[in-house]
């Protein structure tokens, strides 16, 4: 097979040790094929689901954790209220706007064991869902 490689093609043929590009039409030519590529766009398409869900997930911790430094301040800033008056509600008018607020008197236990509370509750209007409440608890009223 001096002449003809295994396919019937004449050999190639070149310096000792060197490296000839492979042939045009060969199964070794360097590109890619359709699937080769597809597969490449489809792990790339992964790779930026994977890094924007990333992404999305570390900033929504970081506006929660804003968020909640926040209502902590402004707690701190209407449990200092409430120790300077003894009503709830002046406490609660230096809240920012975009916060609301509410506050409820509740009643635990019976008879001589009963208690009184006054919860507070202020939350973000942006998630309201995100209620963060203080309790204070009230002395009783003397008998009469």
């Amino acid at each position: 097979m001096r002449n003809g490689g295994h396919n019937g093609r004449p050999e190639r043929r070149g310096p000792p040790g060197a490296r000839l590009p492979p042939a045009p039409g060969s199964a070794s030519a360097a590109a890619f094929t359709l699937i080769e590529a597809i597969l490449a766009l489809a792990v790339a398409a992964l790779l930026t689901a994977v890094i924007a869900s990333a992404l999305i997930g570390s900033l929504r911790a970081e506006n929660s954790a804003r968020l909640q430094q926040r209502a902590g301040n402004l707690l701190q800033t209407v449990q200092t209220g409430l120790w300077l008056t003894p009503e709830a509600q002046p406490a609660l008018t230096n809240l920012p706007p975009d916060w609301d607020s509410s506050v409820a008197n509740v009643e635990q236990g019976e008879g001589s064991n009963l208690v009184f509370w006054t919860v507070v509750n202020i939350w973000p209007l942006s998630r309201p869902s995100l209620v963060f409440s203080l309790y204070r608890q009230e002395q009783p009223l003397p008998p009469k």
